[in-house]
């Protein structure tokens, strides 16, 4: 089998989240931290996923995995894990892992995760790769969320000219590129890379040689800076915000980023496609 090195990762926004308010009737049954609404969403979203998985060559592995600690991240990725079971539950040619959880409702423990995941890899290998792996092996990335302090630096800085930009999250995000108080940008859309370059160097260990997609779930504010540092040749300006809309990224909302062979990255979100060549020539051009 030619070797096939390309990882692909789906970064979507999670699920409408429940707040306060939320009655309790509007809150998802199943999936802690999202509503029945937020729900519904993902599992469509999950048909636009379940094209891509479709148009993969045999032999790739579709690994649910990167999440925050938040919990509405990890209730939406085992939406999309549920849904993409139940999509494709009669296909031979499509091999899924058990997930996290047992049948109880208890956490497997990490020994117990791994050992399936060696399963998974050894499988693919005796099928002359001839099968796609679904594995759903939620993993906490540290660099998916900025700390709670750099946050609140944020919030009270907001406070502070709220009566004159307003409420909008479209207006906040611009005005936080532009004066970068609180939270480095920058800072979090390059830490992101980082997360995601580990995420892909562990799972690695078990597919070296197949093309990998994963499905990543974060939030908002993350994902607009990172979005906007790949859209915008590594730089994070209010200008380079419109490149991608000039909208924050909507719930269960996701782009598609490309490690290539060569070291260089593709991008492409809301029906745009950037490239990222990862040197120097981004700050030239």
């Amino acid at each position: 089998m030619e070797k096939m090195e390309k990882s692909e990762f789906i970064l979507s926004r999670h699920a409408k989240k429940i707040s306060r308010e939320t009655p309790e009737e509007e809150m998802s049954e199943k999936y802690p931290g999202i509503t029945k609404e937020g729900e519904k969403e993902t599992r469509e979203k999950t048909k636009e996923i379940a094209g891509i998985i479709e148009n993969l060559p045999e032999g790739s592995a579709i690994v649910l995995s990167g999440v925050s600690k938040v919990p509405r991240a990890r209730a939406t990725l085992e939406v999309y894990a549920d849904e993409l079971r139940d999509i494709f539950k009669d296909r031979k040619d499509v091999i899924f892992s058990s997930g996290p959880r047992l049948k109880e409702g208890k956490e497997k423990g990490p020994a117990e995760q791994l050992k399936e995941l060696k399963e998974i890899s050894e499988k693919m290998k005796e099928s002359k790769e001839s099968i796609k792996a679904i594995v759903h092996f939620p993993l906490w990335i540290k660099q998916f969320t900025a700390s709670p302090e750099e946050w609140d630096k944020w919030a009270k800085y907001f406070e502070t000219v709220k009566d004159e930009i307003g409420q909008s999250g479209d207006v906040q995000i611009a005005e936080w590129f532009e004066k970068k108080k609180g939270p480095n940008p920058d800072k979090i859309a390059e830490d992101l890379l980082l997360g995601l370059k580990r995420e892909e160097k562990f799972f690695r260990k078990f597919f070296p040689d197949n093309e990998i997609v994963f499905i990543n779930v974060d939030h908002s504010g993350e994902l607009d800076a990172l979005f906007t540092y790949l859209a915008n040749k590594g730089e994070i300006t209010k200008e380079g915000f419109q490149k991608i809309g000039g909208e924050i990224v909507k719930e269960s909302e996701f782009g598609k980023l490309s490690f290539l062979p060569d070291g260089n990255m593709e991008f492409e979100y809301r029906d745009n496609k950037f490239s990222y060549k990862n040197n120097s020539e981004n700050k030239e051009n």
